[in-house]
């Protein structure tokens, strides 16, 4: 059940990135939209917005990256193991693949910053 929840989760993380990555890669997101990298110094007149959003794009596919990888271990886990894996080994699994999205998603917003402030 455990593995099937963080399938359905990690499947939905990168499902939603996936359409930032391409808009924020593209320049085409417009400033304020409820997608995008949003700190204060993107939140600046618009030129920092479509200066910082671009910067982010690397960032935000290893996100999703990381996501549908979480997902496929948990698809494959599922299939070899069925409910006789440990919750335990499930957690783990799980906190090092939200650690890894985390990570990437705030060094997103660093790398915008950066550049906007620039």
């Amino acid at each position: 059940m455990f593995l099937f929840i963080g399938l359905s989760v990690f499947t939905v993380v990168g499902v939603t990135c996936l359409p930032l990555y391409f808009a924020s890669k593209s320049g085409r997101l417009q400033r304020n939209r409820p997608m995008g990298i949003k700190t204060r110094a993107t939140f600046e007149p618009n030129e920092e917005w479509r200066r910082g959003d671009p910067t982010a794009a690397p960032w935000i596919l290893f996100t999703v990256t990381i996501a549908f990888s979480a997902a496929l271990v948990h698809g494959a886990l599922m299939l070899a193991f069925g409910d006789t894996l440990s919750n335990t080994a499930i957690a783990t699994i799980s906190f090092v693949g939200f650690g890894g999205i985390l990570g990437t998603l705030i060094s997103a917003g660093f790398a915008a910053t950066r550049t906007a402030r620039e």
